[in-house]
C-alpha cells in the first residue's frame, strides 16, 4: 500500500485532486479529505507530501478554520487536529508555519480537552485506561466524540512539544492549565495517550538540554508526581495490549 501511495505521489506531485476535491466537496467529503491528508502526512517521505504540507497552511489554514479551533467542545475541530498532528510530525520548520498561520488560543484548546475529559470520564463506554480488559479491546470508530476531541487534542499539544520550537515548548509549559490539563485528566485517558503523553514529558520536558532546569521543576511539580504515582500504583502501565 506505501509503494502504491507513493507511486501515485509521482504521478501527481501536487496532488491538485485532492485539493480540488476539497475546495469543491460537500461538508462530510472535505471531512474525509482532511482525515486523507492527515494519514498521508504520517505515511513517509516524498516531495509531494512536503508540497502539500505547505500548501495546506497556506491555502487551507484560514479564519473558519481558526473560528472552529477556537470554539471549545466543537466536534467539527476533529479532523483538523488530527491534520495539525501529523504537520507537526513533519518538523519545527512546519510546526512554527503552522503556528504563524493558525492564530488559535492554546486555552481554547486546553479548555476543549478538559471539557471533554470531563464528558468522558463520567460515561461508561469503557475506553479509558482505568479499566484494563477494556482497554485491550480500544476502537476509536466505537468511542464517543468528545473522547476523540480530547484524544486528538492530546495529540496535537504533544506533538507541539515533540517537534516544536524551544521559544514554542517553554510558552506551552508555562501556560497556566496546560500541563494540569494533560496529566490530571491522564487516568482517564487511553493506554496509547498515556504512554505518549509520559514519554513526551520525560524525552521533551525532563531530559531536554534545551528547557532550564527551573522551568523542568515547575513542570514536574507535586501534581505531576501525584497522577504519575496514581497510575502507577492503580496499574494503569501495564504494557499488554491486543
Amino acid at each position: 500500500p506505501t509503494s502504491l501511495f507513493l507511486e501515485f505521489c509521482t504521478s501527481s506531485p501536487k496532488l491538485e485532486e485532492l485539493f480540488t476535491i476539497w475546495q469543491l466537496g460537500n461538508e462530510k467529503v472535505c471531512v474525509e479529505i482532511i482525515e486523507t491528508f492527515a494519514l498521508m502526512l504520517t505515511i513517509g517521505r516524498h516531495d509531494a507530501i512536503g508540497q502539500a504540507t505547505k500548501r495546506i497552511i497556506r491555502e487551507r489554514i484560514d479564519d473558519g478554520v481558526t473560528n472552529i479551533i477556537n470554539k471549545s467542545g466543537s466536534i467539527q475541530a476533529i479532523p483538523y487536529m488530527k491534520l495539525f498532528t501529523a504537520i507537526t510530525r513533519q518538523g519545527m520548520i512546519s510546526t512554527s508555519t503552522l503556528l504563524s498561520k493558525l492564530k488559535v488560543s492554546f486555552k481554547s484548546i486546553l479548555k476543549a480537552i478538559s471539557n471533554s475529559g470531563k464528558s468522558s470520564s463520567n460515561s461508561n463506554d469503557g475506553n479509558n485506561v482505568s479499566n484494563n480488559k477494556q482497554k485491550r479491546r480500544f476502537r476509536y470508530n466505537n468511542t464517543s466524540e468528545s473522547l476523540k476531541l480530547r484524544f486528538e487534542g492530546v495529540r496535537f499539544m504533544l506533538g507541539l512539544l515533540q517537534c516544536g520550537a524551544p521559544d514554542i515548548q517553554q510558552e506551552m509549559l508555562e501556560h497556566k492549565g496546560f500541563v494540569q490539563t494533560l496529566i490530571t485528566g491522564i487516568s482517564q485517558d487511553h493506554i496509547l495517550i498515556v504512554e505518549d503523553t509520559l514519554s513526551t514529558f520525560e524525552k521533551n520536558v525532563l531530559t531536554s538540554s534545551r528547557l532550564s532546569r527551573s522551568l523542568k521543576k515547575r513542570v514536574f511539580g507535586a501534581m505531576v508526581l501525584r497522577s504519575i504515582i496514581k497510575l502507577i500504583t492503580k496499574n494503569y502501565c501495564t504494557n499488554s495490549f491486543e
